[in-house]
């Protein structure tokens, strides 16, 4: 069993063929892409390499997730446009995860899940329209379960409320910083915390 790597003019491995050598003689015969023939019953290892020179050659160490081998250059070129858009997705993360987590109010950790939010939002409007039997019952971080009364209720909603527009300031001022980073180095210095 012989083997033949096809390759690009920039040395780009596109294809590689199995074969007997008449098959491999017939696939080298009708291709328009470079090649490499070798005479070996044991398969030729092609992830990872690229062709210069007519030999096999490793991709050297990738220095971040954003960069892409340029194989006419031979050399690793950041991708800011989807670094970017990385970075995005990490902020809108880290956003979600601010926002879902805990507030502070008055000496107590509010949890603020997708859950207690609806609810302090439900009782919070309830207060507001004078129902004093609007009553939350909140379960800490700590698991202690607190009673908060009506007017409280009205208090934790605006807290709560603070607390969301900070998450969205606070990623609204990170994307700015993304928007406007040219290097990896920029990007890899904004972070949530």
């Amino acid at each position: 069993m012989n083997t033949v790597v096809f390759y690009d003019d920039t040395g780009r491995i596109v294809k590689v063929k199995h074969s007997t050598k008449s098959n491999i003689k017939l696939a080298t015969d009708n291709t328009k892409f470079n090649h490499i023939c070798f005479d070996a019953d044991d398969p030729v290892d092609t992830d990872g390499k690229f062709v210069e020179d007519g030999k096999l050659v490793d991709v050297p160490p990738q220095p971040s997730k954003w960069h892409k081998f340029d194989f006419t250059n031979k050399t690793w070129r950041i991708n800011i446009d989807f670094a970017k858009q990385d970075k995005f997705q990490e902020i809108d993360l880290a956003r979600k995860l601010h926002e879902l987590s805990s507030f502070e109010w008055g000496g107590y950790t509010i949890p603020s899940d997708e859950s207690n939010q609806r609810l302090i939002h439900s009782l919070s409007r309830l207060a507001q329209e004078g129902d004093k039997s609007a009553v939350l019952w909140l379960t800490d971080n700590s698991g202690t379960e607190r009673r908060y009364e009506a007017d409280c209720c009205i208090d934790i909603g605006l807290e709560l409320c603070r607390h969301v527009t900070e998450s969205h300031e606070r990623a609204r001022a990170l994307k700015l910083q993304i928007k406007a980073a040219t290097t990896h180095e920029e990007l890899e210095a904004i972070a949530w915390e």
